[in-house]
């Protein structure tokens, strides 16, 4: 999705806590499914799609009412399964967070931590972590 619509994300989720100016194209660290990762300063922003969670649960949904049917193939119930538990657990922005202090715990030294911890986390916005 176009910067425009990041900026306006952030903007909605944390008023002016933050220069959304500084959100351009070339601090787009990558895209995919769910979201698009910005680094911004000192900051790791992750952003999710417009509408993302509504499309992930209408889509559980969807498959929950056809697994059981003779036309669905029984032998893609176990991928279905992981793939959209997958995605859950990824819209889940307070779940994520916990995640990024994990790896920040298993990749710094503990006696020279030199990140620190903002936890802001929104429904569709998630602040990780700030050099300093």
């Amino acid at each position: 999705f176009p910067v425009t619509i990041s900026k306006q994300i952030v903007k909605e989720s944390f008023g002016d806590n933050y220069d959304i100016n500084k959100i351009h194209d070339d601090s787009l660290i990558g895209s995919g499914t769910i979201a698009q990762v910005y680094k911004v300063d000192e900051y790791v922003i992750k952003i999710l799609h417009p509408n993302i969670k509504e499309e992930v649960y209408n889509a559980k949904s969807n498959y929950i009412n056809i697994k059981n049917s003779f036309l669905f193939p029984s032998n893609l119930k176990v991928f279905c399964e992981w793939f959209f538990d997958g995605l859950i657990e990824q819209i889940n922005m307070e779940k994520e967070y916990d995640s990024c202090n994990l790896i920040k715990e298993l990749i710094t030294d503990k006696t020279n931590n030199n990140l620190v911890n903002i936890r802001e986390t929104k429904l569709k916005v998630s602040f990780f972590y700030k050099y300093h």
